[in-house]
C-alpha cells in the first residue's frame, strides 16, 4: 500500500461511517426478517368514512391470534377520496376481508374478487347476480371474503362473527 491509502485508512471518521453503515444494514435486515409472513397476517379493508370501534378491533386481534395470526391490519379508506379506486386496485388481492358499501360492492363484484359468503347465524345476506356474496354489517355496509385469501375458513368465520357481534352493539 502506498502512504496516502494508509493515511486514509487511519482516519477514525471513515471507520465510524463504515461501522454505522454496517449497523444500519444489519438492523434493517433483522427488522425485515422478523416481520410476520403473509400467512401470519390478517388484513381487513374498511371502505368507509368511519373506523371500527377500538374495542372491536382489539377483539378481532385476540380472536385472530388464536389461529396463529401475529399481525392484524384494519385499514379504513374513504370512498370519497379521489385515490380510492387506485388504492383498492393496488391492495385488493392482498386483503382477506372487505367491508364495503352495497353500491361499491356491486360494481366490484364483476371482477369476481368476492368468495361466496359463509353461513352466519341470523345474518342478512347480499345477493349479487344470484350469488350470496356479502353479509350485512351495519347500515348499507356488507362484509365480503376475498377469493384469493389463503386463511382458514374457521379464522375468517370467527372474525366475521366478531364483526357481526360488534355491529349489534
Amino acid at each position: 500500500m502506498n502512504n496516502t491509502a494508509v493515511k486514509k485508512l487511519k482516519n477514525a471518521r471513515l471507520w465510524l461511517i463504515f461501522v454505522l453503515c454496517s449497523l444500519f444494514v444489519w438492523v434493517i435486515a433483522f427488522y425485515w426478517i422478523a416481520q410476520p409472513s403473509r400467512s401470519e397476517k390478517l388484513e381487513i379493508w374498511l371502505g368507509a368514512d368511519f373506523n371500527l370501534k377500538s374495542g372491536l378491533s382489539a377483539e378481532i386481534r385476540v380472536v385472530s391470534a388464536e389461529y396463529g395470526i401475529k399481525k392484524c391490519t384494519i385499514e379504513s379508506y374513504d370512498p370519497a377520496d379521489s385515490y380510492y379506486a387506485q388504492a383498492f386496485a393496488m391492495r385488493a388481492n392482498s386483503v382477506d376481508l372487505y367491508i364495503l358499501e352495497k353500491k361499491t360492492a356491486e360494481e366490484i363484484a364483476e371482477t369476481k374478487i368476492f368468495a361466496p359468503a359463509p353461513d352466519a347465524a341470523d345474518a342478512e345476506y347480499l345477493f349479487i347476480e344470484g350469488e350470496r356474496l356479502g353479509i350485512k354489517f351495519v347500515g348499507d355496509y356488507y362484509i365480503f371474503v376475498n377469493t384469493k385469501s389463503d386463511k382458514q375458513p374457521e379464522l375468517l368465520n370467527s372474525v366475521i362473527a366478531v364483526l357481526l357481534a360488534g355491529a349489534e352493539e
